[in-house]
């Protein structure tokens, strides 16, 4: 007669970066993830994947932000050095979102299209130590499933971050 509840402990899936092949800290890189999200973010970016520091203050994070835009963060330091936003053409539909990073360039590209760019005089994030596939933190999970996620080494003209993206 009564309603029982639940409290789910809330898990945050993550990887080392040791573990990838070619990972490398001291440049910059093109992080992929492709996804869909399945309920609506009503008051939070969901992060898709990001690559981060266990303080979060040094990351890279690719947003599907309510499914209208999708963005990239670049911190180093706890400063966000940039955040280019691009607006896919439809919503709530498989994506594929690009963001490559460079010490004077960062750039975001969805589905095949460029979104934003900046551009100026960045630090790289430093020394990031996790991937975190489908949310960095317990309040930004991207509510959906995650196909892939893939890392590029080194730093890679615009027209790469666009290509992967296709």
């Amino acid at each position: 007669t009564g309603v029982q509840t639940c409290a789910l402990p809330i898990y945050i899936p993550l990887m080392p970066l040791a573990s990838m092949p070619g990972w490398g800290a001291a440049q910059g890189g093109v992080l992929l993830a492709t996804f869909r999200m399945h309920t609506p973010a009503v008051s939070w970016s969901p992060v898709a994947a990001a690559i981060a520091d266990v303080s979060f203050n040094n990351a890279v994070a690719l947003y599907g932000d309510y499914g209208t835009a999708t963005s990239a963060d670049v911190y180093s330091g706890g400063t966000r050095q940039a955040r280019p936003t691009g607006s896919p053409s439809s919503t709530w539909i498989r994506r594929r979102v690009a963001a490559g990073w460079s010490t004077s360039r960062v750039a975001v590209a969805t589905d095949g299209a460029m979104g934003g760019s900046a551009s100026g005089s960045y630090a790289l994030p430093v020394n990031p130590t996790q991937l975190y596939p489908g949310s960095w933190t317990a309040v930004s999970p991207i509510n959906g499933t995650i196909e892939s996620i893939a890392y590029y080494r080194g730093v890679r003209p615009d027209a790469f971050v666009q290509a992967v993206s296709r």
